[in-house]
């Protein structure tokens, strides 16, 4: 939106696309062959040293300040760890913390490493966790362990049986 100030009228709020059939002929997304948010844009903001991404406060008050830079060496470290488990890209992690700042770098390394990051809250049952590992085909469990074996059967015990009286 373009904003003028008229001075009897105050501001002024003109839209800044005038003609939407040009604008929808006219328009060109440029997609590069390959990109990843964490290399291309997070590490470009992590150059500067003090840039702050993140403002943690604790349960008890205590604030902890990260930087861009702080958190991108951090991810890349969890990436490390991801490959060196034997996590290909393309396959799925699921996480389940509680609200800590290790999630945002653990995340941040599932981006880095083109990992799917599947979050989960803590208050999911053990039911519940069966059912997401189940249905994802999650590469790991919670506990490091592979999760590869019988997965087919997993999703035919979690199955859900849609009816009229379920869907809402």
């Amino acid at each position: 939106m373009l904003h003028r100030e008229l001075p009897d009228r105050g501001p002024i709020v003109s839209p800044n696309m005038v003609d939407y059939a040009r604008t929808m002929r006219e328009f060109r997304l440029d997609v590069p062959a390959r990109y990843n948010w964490a290399f291309d844009t997070f590490d470009t903001w992590a150059r500067d040293p003090a840039k702050l991404a993140l403002l943690w406060v604790s349960s008890d008050g205590q604030p902890r300040r990260f930087t861009f830079a702080e958190l991108s060496e951090r991810s890349r470290r969890f990436a490390n760890v991801l490959a060196g488990i034997g996590v290909a890209p393309g396959e799925r992690i699921f996480i389940m913390l509680p609200r800590v700042w290790q999630w945002w770098e653990i995340v941040l390394g599932c981006i880095r490493a083109r990992v799917v990051s599947m979050p989960g809250t803590t208050l999911m049952t053990p039911k519940d966790i069966q059912y997401r590992l189940a249905i994802s085909d999650a590469a790991r469990r919670p506990d490091g362990t592979s999760t590869s074996v019988s997965s087919r059967a997993r999703r035919q015990r979690c199955r859900i049986r849609a009816t009229p009286a379920t869907i809402r």
